[in-house]
């Protein structure tokens, strides 16, 4: 079994948040109960398994299931506890979140590649798949587009690209990709940090597989540089490579780790793209140069800075 956050290739695990996002989207107080039978017929799947995952749910506290009658061989609705409202909101905040939505849907997608290693698929067939849905929903196909053109640029996988749709034809594992599966658990995210090395300190961070990237901070008013190419994509690829090998001695708390991580992943999926949207990587740029500092490494951090501002300043003047 793999799964990650917000997905799984469990089809029990799947089913359950399936449900809870399904009563999520329904009004729910402490007189309001649901069907069985609703359920089921929504999510095309037979009533007796949504009464299964309901007496699950009653074991966690989230629902108060009901039988109509003795005749009945399975729980006919559910009520919503207090407690399953409240984890209802917290899977629908978490869900909301669209860069640690593309990370796993890529994550996802890597993992349904794995289970059909040797076989002539393509991404467009992904939905549908347990690993297609997050906390409970399908991924949307912005989303998937985004993790297909991520894991075909960081080789992980292959395949021919349908540019109308942004998907790709007789989708193959590499075998990069079969040992971020079978290592990492599918985590792209820890599997291109395997080689990861930075220290405290003084710093020189030489960012690996990138054009002219070298974040120096030995002093205040050391000097960063980005060799500034006609690509825009390796631009944008060689800003995504340098702040994340900084990320180590940025000392950032958990919540700017966390927008530092969804904008890294943003410029990767930009640096995908063949003609990268212009506004949403000034969007990105800005996001770079407010998180890069807000932690105890902020020299570094201005290093990172400087680099996006040499980005912008470099867009400004080709226009």
């Amino acid at each position: 079994m793999t799964e990650g956050v917000g997905w799984s290739d469990n089809p029990t695990t799947v089913l359950t948040e399936r449900v809870l996002h399904w009563l999520g989207n329904r009004p729910n107080s402490d007189d309001v109960s649901h069907k069985t039978d609703d359920m089921a017929t929504d999510l095309h799947v037979p009533p007796d398994q949504v009464a299964d995952v309901l007496d699950r749910l009653e074991g966690a506290g989230l629902v108060h299931p009901f039988e109509a009658s003795l005749g009945d061989t399975y729980t006919s609705s559910a009520r919503v506890t207090s407690a399953g409202r409240e984890a209802m909101r917290q899977q629908a905040t978490s869900a909301a979140r669209r860069g640690p939505r593309v990370t796993s849907a890529a994550n996802a997608m890597l993992s349904w590649l794995a289970d059909h290693d040797g076989e002539n698929v393509s991404t467009p067939d992904f939905p549908g798949a347990a690993q297609s849905f997050y906390f409970g929903a399908p991924f949307p196909s912005a989303d998937l587009r985004d993790a297909a053109a991520l894991l075909f640029t960081e080789g992980l996988m292959t395949g021919f690209s349908t540019s109308a749709a942004g998907m790709y034809v007789r989708a193959i594992i590499t075998p990069d990709g079969r040992d971020c599966a079978e290592g990492f658990g599918c985590d792209v995210n820890a599997w291109r940090k395997r080689h990861e090395s930075a220290s405290s300190g003084d710093v020189s961070v030489k960012v690996d597989g990138s054009t002219g990237v070298t974040v120096a901070v030995h002093s205040p008013g050391a000097r960063q540089s980005v060799k500034v190419t006609t690509d825009p994509g390796e631009q944008v690829r060689n800003l995504a490579d340098a702040f994340e090998q900084a990320m180590p001695v940025l000392g950032l708390n958990q919540e700017k780790t966390a927008e530092a991580e969804q904008v890294i992943t943003e410029l990767r999926v930009l640096a995908a793209e063949p003609e990268p949207d212009r506004g949403r990587i000034r969007r990105a740029l800005v996001t770079v140069r407010e998180v890069a500092v807000q932690g105890t490494g902020a020299a570094v951090g201005t290093g990172i800075v400087a680099l996006a501002d040499q980005m912008m300043q470099a867009m400004a003047s080709a226009h």
